[in-house]
Formats: structure tokens, sequence, C-alpha cells
């Protein structure tokens, strides 16, 4: 776990949420990950709560850009 973490830190893409780090809280030995602020939540509870709400282009860009996403993911194992 902390192995990959380490590796997310490295990443960096306009298309992937960036990570920050990691916090772990001793008594409960719980981790909290810290990454960037997503103003209107995931993509995945956003599509749900606003179903219909998004033009075909607006859908398609959302895929475009999540496929950027996992190409860049791709090229860096």
């Amino acid at each position: 776990f902390i192995d990959e973490m380490k590796m997310l830190e490295k990443l960096q893409h306009p298309n992937i949420v960036q990570y920050f780090g990691i916090y772990k809280e001793e008594k409960e030995n719980q981790f909290f990950i810290a990454t960037e602020f997503m103003n209107k939540g995931s993509l995945l509870v956003l599509l749900h709560e606003n179903v219909n709400q998004f033009s075909s282009q607006q859908l398609l860009d959302f895929c475009i850009q999540a496929c950027k996403g996992m190409i860049y993911l791709e090229t860096e194992n």
C-alpha cells in the first residue's frame, strides 16, 4: 500500500486527480489520503445525480478526458 502511494506522488497529468500524501492515524490504525480538491465530487456521483443534465458533447468530453488519464497511467505502468 505504501509503495503504491509513493508511486502516486510522481504522477502528474491534467486528467487525473493529483495525490498529495498520506497520513496514518496511529490510535485507530486508519489511513487518510490527501488529494486535489474536486469541487463537484467524483465524476460517477456527478453523473448519477444529474442524469440527463449533460449534452452528448459534454458526455463525450468526459469520456475523452478519462481516456487521456488512463492512457497516461498506462504509460507510467
